[in-house]
């Protein structure tokens, strides 16, 4: 094992790395959780399913029979990993011009 963080006195101490996320637009994160914002046209409103960005990959989520946009739609186990793994939200915003 690799010895880390500062040397003192003979021992080794913790190393401490220390992460700043950054806000993005289709993104938001709450505990655990992880929360994608989908903004949905006319034309998505059409189709079946969505593919998501995610850090392990593109994630093809099927939308539901009857389109709630006060639901969010839940995938278990693709959120955030600390002591346990939360889960992915999908926000669905409408909009779409009319005419």
């Amino acid at each position: 094992m690799e010895k880390v963080g500062v040397f003192h006195n003979g021992n080794y101490g913790n190393l401490l790395i220390k992460v700043n996320m950054v806000k993005h637009p289709d993104w938001e994160k709450l505990g655990d959780d992880l929360i994608y914002i989908n903004i949905v046209d006319f034309e998505g409103l059409q189709k079946e399913s969505i593919e998501i960005p995610h850090p392990d990959g593109k994630i093809s989520i099927k939308y539901p029979e009857v389109f709630d946009t006060s639901t969010p739609m839940r995938v278990r186990g693709k959120g955030f990993r600390r002591e346990r793994v939360g889960d992915m939200y999908v926000k669905n915003i409408v909009k779409f011009k009319r005419g």
